[in-house]
Parts: structure tokens; C-alpha cells; sequence
């Protein structure tokens, strides 16, 4: 009986390793990831690439609006 537990309790220690080495890695991807995000807008900022992207979507938006009005 006393095995029986030792040999459970070993798998359930096994499983619960297991289970703290996949969330670790999911938390350090998404760490990774928000970095990596986080320095892409700081870039697109730095370099006025959002403003422009504005720019073009607005003109696209404002040849549409004139479509739709004709």
C-alpha cells in the first residue's frame, strides 16, 4: 500500500513538473512577444510610419466616401 502511494505520488509530482515546465514557456513567449511588439511601435513612431499609414488610410477612406456619393 505504502508503494502504491510512493508511486502515485511520484507520477503526480512528474505531471505537476511537467505542467510548470509548459506554462513557463507559454508566459516567457508572451513575454517575448509584448517586447518585440512594444519596440515595433516605438520604431513605427520614431520613423513617423504610423502617420503616414494614417495619411493613406484616409485618403483611401475619403476616394471610397466619394464613390459612395456619386
Amino acid at each position: 500500500m505504502v508503494e502504491t502511494v510512493k508511486i502515485n505520488l511520484n507520477k503526480a509530482f512528474l505531471s505537476l513538473k511537467i505542467i510548470s515546465i509548459v506554462a513557463g514557456a507559454l508566459i516567457a513567449c508572451a513575454f517575448v512577444y509584448g517586447q518585440i511588439d512594444e519596440r515595433m511601435d516605438n520604431l513605427e513612431k520614431n520613423e513617423g510610419i504610423m502617420g503616414e499609414r494614417m495619411s493613406n488610410l484616409k485618403d483611401t477612406v475619403d476616394k471610397i466616401y466619394d464613390i459612395v456619393n456619386k
